[in-house]
This record gives C-alpha cells, structure tokens and sequence, in this order.
C-alpha cells in the first residue's frame, strides 16, 4: 500500500513539472517577414526583415541571424537585435550581396530566430529556424571593359569606353551617363557629366562610349575616377539604373616648350636682335609650331612678333630670331620678354603653350652723335665759322638728320642749322655753323648747344638728348700790319716834300 502511495506522489509530482515546464509559443507562432526580395546578379543591396510573433505572449530578446549558404548570396551582417516583440517588429537591414554570376531564379536562405520565454518564474531561450526566399530577376547588367584614353594636362581629347550588358535580358533605350567627381576634369563645355543615348543592348554585347575630356592646365598628372551608370527599362518598361561603375582617366603631363642658348644685342633707344632656341620637352610631337613674341612691356616692341619654326619632335629644337625695338623710355638690365608657342596637337587641334621668358640683357642707351670740334674759337666783336665733325655711333643708318645750334649771349648765329640726308654706321660728317661774338664779350669758352633731330630705319622720328660744345671768345688783334705803316710814311713824306717845293 505505501509503495503504491509513493508512486502515486512521484507520477503527481513529474506531470506537475511537465506542465510547469510545457510552452506557450506553438511551432508556427513565430516568424520572419521579408517584403522586398527581388534582386541583381551582382547587386549590392539591403534586405530588410520583420519578425512576426503570433503567440499570446511578448517575446524578449528577439535576435536574427541569416544563414545563406545555399543560395548565391554573401550576408555581410551577422546578426540583428530586435529586442522585445509583441506583435510585428521591424524592419531590420541585412546588408548582402548577389553573386556576379547568380542565376536568374527563387533562392532559400535559413534564418535563425533566437528568442526568450517567460515560462512562469524562469526565462527559457529558444531558436527556431525559418525559412526566407530571395529572387534573383532577370535583368540587364552593365560592366566597363576597358577604357582608353589620351587625355593631357591643359588639353582638350577623346576618351573611349568598353561597356558590356552582362545581365540576363535586353536593355531598353539606355543612356550612358558618366559624371567626373573632380573639378580638373570636366565634359565638353565645362560639364561635370555627360550622357550618350545607345539603343537597345543586347545580352552578352559590348558598346564603345566615347566623349571629350578637358583636363585643367593646373592638375597633376595623377590617375582621375570616372562614374558611370546606365538608364534603361527591361522588358515590361519598367525603369532601373545599372550604377556603381568606375572607370579612370590618367592624364599624361601638358606640352611643355623652353628656350635656350639665348643671345641679344638690345640697347636703350635701339632696335636689336633676340635669338635662342625653343625646345620642346614633350611628351607629344606636334606640327605648325610658332613662337610668338608677347611682351606685355610697351617700351620693348617686336618688328614681326611671330616666327615659325616648323614641326617639333619631342626633345626637337629650332632656331628662331626677333628683331626688336626698344624705346628711350625703357631701362636697362634684364627684362622679361614673355613668349608662348602655338602649335597643333596630334589630333590637328590648334593649341597655345603656357608663356615663357626669354629675359635677355638690355644695354644702356648710347649716344647716336660722337661730336669733335675742329674750329670753335670767335674774336671779340667778330664772326667766324665753327666746324664740328660729327659721327654716327649708334648700329643703324640715320635718316634726314636736322642739327640745330643754340647760343646765348655773348654768342649769336643767324647760321644755326645743318642737314644731312643719310649716315651709315661710323660715317662722319662735317657740319658748320657761322657764330658771332660780341665786343664786350670776355675771352674765355662759352657754350653753344646742338640737338638732332632724325628718322630711323623704321621711319620714326627721334630727337637727341641736347648736347653741349664750347666755343672760345678770343681778344681781336690790335696791332698795325707793318708795310701798311710803312706805306702811309712814305706818302706823308711826298707831300712834305712838294709842299716845300712850291713854296
């Protein structure tokens, strides 16, 4: 009898654990919810994921993890909390990525749902799995080949890109749209993008995109990323973006020109010779090269400010040759003379190099009149002509040159100009002036000043800073000549001598 009681208690006391023991939560209370699921063959996308409670009471501690090692697809988020759900609970973005080469098609994925339960006074944790189905569409796919490129620094060029539909379906209507985060690079007429219109795309076809890149004269010759995407519509006229293409551009270093072995023989107030050689560093070759003389200086003037010189290889170079004006205004010493080279580029495109100083030595200007006295002296109270050879120092003829003299008292000329049609370089010339003297004049030097008026061989008329000659003031002879004296006796002594007579 007691060891049936005993019994009895024993069977009592398991069921009442069982039930202490037993879940409220049915198999299927609990869920997960996945309302986007369509995806690319190679898309980087977000899967967001509700957790659906259907039983009576909250859950807490709700976790999901999603298993994906049966379809095509890495999960690159472990694990999402989602705390306590009473009912519905979400979403939760589960970052993943399609596999380029994943098959159109419905996929299954496990998803792990760790959960707590309150099961009178004790907390129990759970895990179920359940069950997420992902679909890989069919759907055109776009990926950049290859892209070729000749883009230079401060150039204008052509850029071609390779892109192939590697998606499952034809693309409709697409427009390739390529963007240059950068401001150096930049799309026909300053655009930051540019957009090509192609037609129906094939699967499995390639496309050759090309479009004109202006890269900045002051970026560095550095590798540059591109942007693409493709507007199209799939085969229901739905619209997508196949986006996240790169692509790159590396422009090479910009055309670049020097001069050396420069040589000049540039005076103040004369016209002279710059020459040197232009090199061309390169990288390109190009043709129809022109040095051009730019000088910003109004004192410093080229005759003919262009010279060609032909078609420059890299590292090629040509002799060139500016004759050049300078003006009295201009001072002496080393100046700037700026000069660019116009060339065409290698596709025929007419292009300018950045400015380049040639910085050649001006000389101090010259007198163009060397002046030597030959008679410059004048009696006290008389006339007489002074004669001044005069040379041609400066490196050029002199035209229709026009001396004029200037005295003072006790000087004076009513003869005070002389003309010379021509000088050559070095000719001397001798010129005349008649001066007077007055008779209180002192005997000491006076000076008579002389300017020169004259064209050059450009025809531009020049006057000569004024320059100064002495002439000297000499005391007049006073003494009688002897036979005048002489001769005057002589007939006193005659009529003397008749006036006795007669008497």
């Amino acid at each position: 009898m007691n060891r049936i009681l005993t019994v009895s208690v024993l069977v009592a006391l398991s069921l009442t654990f069982l039930v202490a023991g037993a879940s409220s939560v049915a198999a299927d209370d609990v869920g997960v919810y996945v309302p986007e699921n369509r995806f690319e063959a190679g898309e980087d996308g977000v899967l967001n994921v509700y957790v659906d409670n259907r039983a009576p009471e909250p859950l807490g501690s709700v976790a999901v993890e999603i298993d994906e090692r049966f379809a095509p697809v890495k999960v690159k988020t472990a694990e999402r909390p989602f705390g306590s759900v009473a009912d519905m609970r979400g979403p939760q973005p589960f970052d993943i990525v399609i596999d380029e080469g994943a098959e159109p098609g419905e996929y299954r994925m496990r998803a792990d749902i760790t959960y707590a339960e309150q099961i009178q006074d004790r907390t129990v944790t759970r895990t179920r799995n359940e069950r997420i189905d992902i679909v890989v569409e069919e759907r055109a796919e776009f990926e950049v080949v290859e892209t070729r490129s000749e883009a230079k620094v401060g150039d204008e060029r052509e850029i071609t890109m390779v892109l192939r539909n590697n998606g499952t379906e034809i693309a409709r209507d697409p427009s390739v749209v390529v963007r240059s985060p950068d401001p150096e690079i930049r799309f026909a007429g300053g655009a930051s993008y540019t957009d090509s219109f192609v037609g129906d795309w094939e699967v499995d076809e390639e496309r050759e995109i090309s479009y004109v890149v202006n890269v900045d004269g002051d970026t560095a010759p550095r590798p540059y990323t591109l942007r693409t995407a493709v507007e199209f519509r799939d085969t229901d006229g739905v619209e997508h973006v196949s986006d996240g293409l790169r692509s790159g551009v590396t422009p090479s270093e910009s055309q670049e020109f020097v001069a050396r072995n420069m040589a000049s023989d540039l005076r103040v107030s004369e016209e002279g010779t710059v020459e040197g050689e232009v090199v061309n560093l390169g990288p390109e070759n190009v043709t129809d090269a022109v040095v051009t003389f730019d000088s910003p200086n109004p004192n410093i003037d080229a005759r003919d400010p262009e010279f060609a010189v032909g078609d420059l290889n890299a590292s090629e170079n040509e002799t060139f040759r500016f004759t050049v004006g300078v003006s009295s205004s201009a001072e002496a010493g080393e100046r700037d003379m700026p000069f660019v080279v116009r060339y065409r580029n290698q596709d025929g495109d007419i292009r300018t190099s950045d400015l380049t100083d040639l910085d050649p030595d001006v000389a101090p200007e010259v007198e163009p009149f060397e002046i030597e006295p030959v008679n410059a002296t004048v009696e006290a109270g008389g006339e007489s002509d002074v004669e001044l050879i005069v040379t041609n120092t400066a490196n050029r003829t002199l035209y229709d040159v026009q001396a004029t003299a200037f005295t003072n008292r006790p000087l004076s000329s009513d003869d005070d100009e002389a003309f010379v049609e021509a000088m050559e370089p070095n000719e001397s010339v001798s010129l005349v002036f008649r001066v007077e003297a007055a008779r209180t004049a002192t005997a000491k030097s006076y000076p008579m000043w002389l300017d020169f008026r004259y064209e050059d061989d450009e025809g531009r008329t020049l006057l000569s800073d004024t320059r100064r000659v002495a002439v000297g003031v000499v005391e007049p002879d006073d003494s009688l000549p002897l036979l005048p004296v002489a001769g005057a006796v002589a007939v006193a002594v005659v009529l003397a001598a008749g006036w006795w007579w007669r008497r």
